[in-house]
This record gives structure tokens, C-alpha cells and sequence, in this order.
């Protein structure tokens, strides 16, 4: 007994650490490449549910999904409302686990060579540096998994030869209840729907269970995601609170449909049985997992955008803050978390930019301007140590040269909220309003889009403005000292151009390095960084 019990949970964990080793290799191979897709293919709720299907299906993972996906819609980038259908697709992309195993795993036999693949993959991370390493590793963890699938049916073969397994419930909806929280259980221990489909699988070609209590596990399975879910969203932000009450609630909601319509699923299973020459076992329990799934996104599908809009209003956002988009769960997804940053960096700007324009216009409120000043500074703050957890991938130097310009912006950013409220500055004499109205369009885009792409101007403003203080300085001075002239107002001019001279200039280096982060769109080969 003690032997079949290791197997199965040998199994079990070994399934397991193939699944995470294989979805790991995966991402990291296809580098930022998956990240950018899933993101290119949101648009729309249609095309995000087939983004969300193909990339589960690539990586085997829908949790790796789902956190790419909250990842974006915590830093912003990606509407609450797009990402429905991601989710969706995820949870039907999920169902390909159980494909693999039943024809490849099951039919083909492929356990006999997984240790060849576990080999092969160890050579290959070995020997072989770079992105081959996550490949390698990938490989590895595909052999592992039909490893594990193999202990699996030896410990489900030996525990139906020595215990009775026909005293488990069947038959009537009671029995299929108890069945169905007995998935859910396994699920919430596992903290994955695919090993316990595995271990399903296994089970019903064993013989260990018949077919209706297998289609009871896998509905269990499912509704015991949300459980999984709502774990992982606890003390998370409003963003992943969201994406996972909207992935309980798909789930749950499909669940519960399926097993009170369960007798109608099995007649349409049975359909495709006659039709496809198809056995009841395996490949018919992955045809009833993928089939009731289905049928829950075609329920809700259609209805994403109205549903998003009802995940919203139960869970509203009442996060302000310059730092809402850094998410901690973000850091396992790197280029999405300096994505992040980066959208705060440029509320920063935006809420400076609002000062400089209000004292351009004379409205000048020393409590207000000092109060923002302070919460820029704390947020920079708080982007440091962020940004000092961000772990960057040594294969990609891009990432690094973003970080080095984030660490500028931070810098200027702090120096522009002390100039932009300090000094006794009088805007609005003849010889500096040029410069001013020159300044007030590039104001008015960083407040009106806080994320636009950086405009084109202010480094030439930067410099033109530069010289010119340049010049003037000395001329003011002379004024200053000549009788009959008002020192006062000439000295405060002096301070104003000063005070200009210094904003514009901060602002430019800002801009500058703002074009060498994510979210702005120029080209990303640019190595260049500005002072």
C-alpha cells in the first residue's frame, strides 16, 4: 500500500514540477514575444479570448495567463474590460492539459521515452548558454511530466487491485455532488486544475472510477479554481481583485450550469461518440471538459464588455495615489512592472505640470503646492525601492537601459518639485511671456495625456531658453543697478527667468529619457541615454 500511495503522490509532485519547469522554459524562451502578443490581440473581448487560448495552450499554464494579464491591467495598459476575454480564453486554453494526456500521454504511450526528454533537456541547459538554456529547461519539464503521468498509472492500477473502489457515490445527484466537492478539495490542495485532471485522467483509464463520476471530478476541478483565485487575489490590488472575481465567477458560474445540466452534456458527448468513433474514456473526458467550458463562453462572451462593467461597480477603484500601478505581484513579469513605473513617473510630471501652469496664471496656493510636492517626493520614493525589486534578465539589456533612464526621471523629477514651487517668481512681464507661451503647450499635453508619447520641442526651447538667460542676466543686472530703475521688480524678472530656465530644462531630461521606457512607443533599439 505504502508504495502505491508513493507513486500516486510521486506522481502527483512530479506532473507538477514538469508542469511549472515547462511553462517557466517556455515564457522565458519566447521572451517578451508572448508578452507583446497577448497584448497586440486585446482589442477586441473576440480576438482576447483566442489570444488567451493560444497562449495558455503554448505555456500550459493559465495561472501564467492570468498574471501576464493582471500584470497589464495593473499597470494600466490593458482595460479591465479587454482582459474578460483573455480570462475566458485562459480557462478554455487550460482544457488542452487534459488532450495532451489522453492522446499523447495515454494512446501514444510516450512515458516509456519521457526520461529521454528529461536528458535531452539537462544537455541542453547545460551546454548550451543563452536563451537555449530556458529551452533546455522546457524540455526537462516536458519529460517530467509524462514521468509523472507514468507513476500516476502505476499507483491508480495498483490502488484499484487493493481497495474497493466501487463504494464511491454514483448515479443520482447526490452522489455526483459529493463527487464534484471531492474535485473542488483536490483542486484547492494541489492549487492546480491540471494535476488534478491528470490524476482524473489516470483514474477513470485505470478503471478506478466509470465516466460520470470522472465528468462530476473535472466540474469540481473547475469551480475549485475560484477557491485558488480568491487566494491568490488576498491583500492583492484592486486590479488582480478584480481579474480573479471575474474568474471565479466565470468558473463558478460554468460549473454549477454544467453539473445541473449534466445529463444533456453526456447525451451531446454521446453525439460526438457515435459520430467520432470515440471511446469512453480519456480523450472523452478531455472532449467533456473542453465542451462545458465552452459552453460558458458562449454564455458569457458576448456579454464581456456589460460584465466587466458589473466587476467594476462591485469592486470600484478608489486608489488616487501616483503609486497605484506598482503591484508587487508585477515583479515576477519584468518588462511589465517598468511599464508600470512608467506610467507613474508620468503622473508625477502631470501633477508638476499643473503646478508650474497654475503659477503661470497667478494661482498660487503655497498648502496645495507643497502638499503635492511632498506626495511626488513620497512616491519617488516608493519607485525606488519598486524599481530596486524589478530583477532584470542579464539577456536583456534594453530592460537595463530602461531602468537607468527611470532612475534620471526619478532624479529630475524630484528637482522640478522643489523649483516648481519655490522662489518669488512674478510670471507674465513683456520680455518673458514669449518664452512662457512657448512653454504652455507642452503643460497642457503632459495634463491632458499624462501618457502620451513625449512631444518633440522641448529640448530646442531647453537650450534656446538657456542662452538667452544667458544673455539677459547680465543686461538685467546692469538695469537693476541704474538710476532710476526699480531693482525689485528687476531682480524678481531675474528670478523668474531663472525659474524658467530651470523647469524648462528639468522637463526636457525628463521627456528625454521618458522616449527609453515602455509605454512610449519609439523605437526600442535606441541605446542613447541623456544626461
Amino acid at each position: 500500500m505504502f508504495t502505491t500511495v508513493s507513486n500516486l503522490l510521486g506522481g502527483i509532485g512530479m506532473f507538477l514540477l514538469g508542469m511549472t519547469l515547462m511553462s517557466d522554459g517556455l515564457k522565458s524562451f519566447a521572451g517578451d514575444s508572448l508578452r507583446k502578443a497577448l497584448l497586440t490581440f486585446t482589442r477586441r473581448p473576440i480576438t482576447a479570448f483566442f489570444s488567451g487560448i493560444v497562449v495558455t495552450a503554448i505555456i500550459q499554464s493559465s495561472s501564467a495567463t492570468t498574471l501576464m494579464t493582471i500584470g497589464f491591467v495593473s499597470a494600466g495598459v490593458l482595460p479591465f474590460a479587454q482582459s474578460v476575454g483573455v480570462l475566458m480564453g485562459a480557462s478554455l486554453g487550460t482544457t488542452s492539459t487534459g488532450w495532451i494526456i489522453s492522446i499523447i500521454g495515454l494512446s501514444l504511450s510516450i512515458s516509456s521515452y519521457a526520461l529521454v526528454f528529461v536528458a535531452i533537456g539537462s544537455a541542453i541547459r547545460l551546454f548550451i548558454k543563452g536563451r537555449g538554456t530556458f529551452l533546455g529547461t522546457a524540455i526537462a519539464g516536458f519529460g517530467l511530466i509524462f514521468v509523472g503521468i507514468g507513476l500516476l498509472q502505476n499507483g491508480m492500477g495498483a490502488l484499484t487491485a487493493e481497495v474497493d473502489l466501487s463504494v464511491l457515490p454514483s448515479g443520482s445527484y447526490l452522489a455526483h455532488f459529493l463527487i464534484l466537492l471531492i474535485g473542488v478539495l483536490l483542486t484547492v490542495l494541489m492549487q492546480s486544475c491540471s494535476a488534478v485532471m491528470a490524476t482524473n485522467l489516470m483514474a477513470l483509464a485505470a478503471g478506478a472510477v466509470n465516466f460520470e463520476q470522472a465528468a462530476s471530478l473535472a466540474i469540481g476541478a473547475a469551480i475549485g479554481t475560484t477557491v485558488t483565485a480568491g487566494i491568490a487575489s488576498i491583500g492583492a490590488s484592486i486590479a488582480a481583485k478584480r481579474t480573479a472575481l471575474a474568474l471565479a465567477i466565470f468558473n463558478l458560474s460554468t460549473g454549477i450550469l454544467a453539473f445541473l445540466l449534466m445529463p444533456a452534456l453526456l447525451r451531446v458527448l454521446g453525439f460526438f461518440q457515435t459520430q467520432f468513433a470515440l471511446e469512453e474514456g480519456p480523450v472523452s473526458l478531455a472532449v467533456f471538459h473542453s465542451m462545458f467550458i465552452f459552453m460558458g463562453v458562449t454564455l458569457f462572451l458576448p456579454f464581456a464588455r456589460p460584465y466587466s462593467a458589473f466587476i467594476e461597480k462591485l469592486l470600484p477603484d478608489r486608489g488616487t495615489g501616483y503609486t497605484r500601478y506598482l503591484d508587487r505581484s508585477l515583479l515576477t513579469l519584468p518588462a511589465v512592472a517598468l511599464e508600470a513605473l512608467g506610467r507613474s513617473l508620468r503622473e508625477c510630471r502631470a501633477a508638476l505640470a499643473r503646478i508650474i501652469l497654475d503659477r503661470l496664471d497667478g494661482r498660487t496656493d503655497p498648502a496645495a503646492i507643497g502638499k503635492t510636492s511632498a506626495e511626488v517626493n513620497l512616491a519617488i520614493g516608493e519607485m525606488r525601492k519598486y524599481l530596486t525589486q524589478i530583477e532584470v534578465p542579464p539577456e536583456d539589456p534594453l530592460s537595463e537601459t530602461r531602468r537607468i533612464s527611470d532612475v534620471h526621471i526619478m532624479d529630475h523629477l524630484q528637482r522640478l518639485a522643489t523649483a516648481a514651487g519655490s522662489g518669488d517668481v512674478h510670471p507674465g512681464s513683456e520680455r518673458l511671456r514669449p518664452w512662457e507661451i512657448r512653454l504652455r503647450p507642452f503643460l497642457d499635453a503632459m495634463i491632458a495625456e499624462p501618457m502620451a508619447e513625449p512631444g518633440e520641442g522641448l529640448g530646442p526651447l531647453a537650450a534656446e531658453l538657456a542662452d538667452w538667460r544667458r544673455a539677459r542676466r547680465k543686461m538685467i543686472l546692469q538695469e537693476a543697478a541704474a538710476a532710476g530703475s526699480d531693482p525689485a521688480e528687476l531682480l524678481r524678472e531675474l528670478d523668474t527667468l531663472q525659474w524658467l530656465d530651470q523647469l524648462t530644462y528639468h522637463l526636457h531630461r525628463i521627456e528625454s529619457h521618458l522616449a527609453l521606457i515602455p509605454g512610449a512607443g519609439v523605437d526600442e533599439d535606441a541605446t542613447h541615454l541623456p544626461v
